[in-house]
C-alpha cells in the first residue's frame, strides 16, 4: 500500500518541486501508518452511531468495539499509562457527545419548564384579572344597590319634610334619616376596610393583625391568636402591607375551607429576616406540586400569597396533611 516507503531519495532529488510532497510521506513508518492512521478509523462507526442512534447507543457500541480490540491493545502496549491513554482516546468521541447530549437535554428541560411556568403564570394572570373584574362588579353593585338607593331614599324623605307641618312626623323621619345615614356610613366603612384598612396606617401592623383576629373570631367563632416578637418600627411599610394581606388571605381560607376551631399567627424577626407562621387545626389538604394548578379551580388565595411574598424576594412554604391542619411558613428579608 505504501511503495514509497522503500524508496531512498537522494537529498538533491527531494528538493525537486514535483516530488517534494514525497518527503512527508517518506517519514511515515509502517507501524505509525497501521496503528495511528488506520487505528483512527475506529472512530468512524462510533461517530456514525452518535449521529444515527444518539449518545446512549453510541456508548454501547463503543464499549463493545473496545472489548473486541482490547487484546490487540494489550499486545502492543505493555504499560498501564499506555493502556489508559489509548482507552481514553477510544472513549473520547462518545464521552464528548454524551456531555453535549446531557447539556442539550438539560437546556431542553429548562426551556420546557420555563414554557410551562409561563403558561401557568398566564393562566394565573387571567384568573386574577377575572377575579379583579368580579371585585369591581361587586363593589359597583354594592354602591349602586345600597348606597345610591339609600341616598335617593333620603332625598325623597327630605323632599317630604320640606312640605310637612306635622312635628311628630318630621321627628320620626329625621330619626329614620339619621339611622339610615349611620348604616350607610357603616357599609361604606366595611367596603373601605376591605380595600385598604385604615388601622394599618393609623396603629401599625401588630394592632391591625389583632383587629383582624378579632374580626375572624366575631364572624366565624374561630379562636385566633396573634404572637408578635417584633416592633412595627423594624418593618417597612411595604412589608407591613404584604404581611397584613397574607394573614388576611390565610385567615379567609381558614374560615372558608379549613373547618378549624383555632388558628395562630406568629411573627418574629431573626437575623434581619421576618418569619411569619400561620397555623390552623383544620382538615388540611393535599398540597399540589405547583400552586399554579389551583388557578384552574379558581383558587387564587394561596397563589396570591406566593406572588406577594416572591415579589419581596421572600420564601413561601406550605405543610399540610389531611386531618392534621395546615401551616404556612413565610420568610421575607428586611
Amino acid at each position: 500500500m505504501w511503495p514509497w516507503r522503500e524508496w531512498n531519495f537522494p537529498p538533491n532529488i527531494l528538493k525537486l518541486k514535483y516530488v517534494s510532497w514525497l518527503s512527508w510521506l517518506y517519514n511515515l513508518a509502517v507501524f505509525e501508518t497501521q496503528h495511528r492512521l488506520i487505528g483512527s478509523l475506529f472512530y468512524i462507526p462510533i461517530v456514525y452511531s452518535i449521529i444515527v442512534f444518539h449518545w446512549h447507543v453510541s456508548l454501547v457500541i463503543t464499549f463493545f468495539s473496545i472489548f473486541t480490540v482490547i487484546q490487540i491493545l494489550f499486545g502492543y502496549r505493555h504499560t498501564f499509562e499506555a493502556w489508559f491513554a489509548n482507552i481514553l482516546a477510544l472513549l473520547s468521541p462518545s464521552l464528548i457527545s454524551s456531555l453535549f447530549a446531557l447539556e442539550s437535554q438539560l437546556r431542553k428541560k429548562d426551556r420546557e419548564m420555563l414554557i410551562e411556568k409561563e403558561k401557568e403564570r398566564n393562566l394565573y394572570q387571567a384568573k386574577v384579572n377575572e377575579a379583579l373584574e368580579k371585585d369591581r362588579k361587586y363593589i359597583s353593585q354594592e354602591i349602586h344597590d345600597d348606597t345610591i338607593q339609600t341616598l335617593l331614599a333620603l332625598a325623597s324623605y327630605a323632599d317630604a319634610l320640606e312640605f310637612s307641618n306635622n312635628i311628630a312626623e318630621i321627628k320620626d323621619k329625621i330619626t329614620w334619616i339619621k339611622n339610615i345615614i349611620r348604616n350607610t356610613a357603616q357599609n361604606l366603612r366595611i367596603i373601605c376596610l376591605h380595600l385598604r384598612p385604615a388601622i394599618l396606617d393609623e396603629l401599625g401592623l401588630i394592632s391591625a393583625l389583632k383587629w383582624l383576629a378579632e374580626q375572624v373570631k366575631k364572624e366565624s367563632k374561630i379562636e385566633t391568636e396573634i404572637i408578635a416578637n417584633c416592633q412595627d418600627e423594624q418593618i417597612s411599610k411595604e412589608v407591613q402591607i404584604c404581611v397584613f394581606r397574607v394573614v388576611q388571605e390565610a385567615l379567609n381560607n381558614v374560615k372558608k375551607h379549613a373547618h378549624a376551631s383555632s388558628a395562630k399567627v406568629s411573627i418574629k424577626i431573626i437575623n434581619k429576616t421576618l418569619n411569619l407562621d400561620i397555623y390552623d387545626n383544620g382538615i388540611g389538604f393535599i398540597v399540589p406540586e405547583s400552586l399554579f394548578s389551583l388557578a384552574i379551580e379558581n383558587k387564587l388565595g394561596l397563589i396570591g400569597i406566593q406572588e406577594r411574598v416572591q415579589g419581596l424576594n421572600g420564601k413561601f412554604k406550605i405543610a399540610s396533611e389531611c386531618g392534621k391542619g395546615t401551616k404556612l411558613s413565610i420568610e421575607i428579608p428586611l
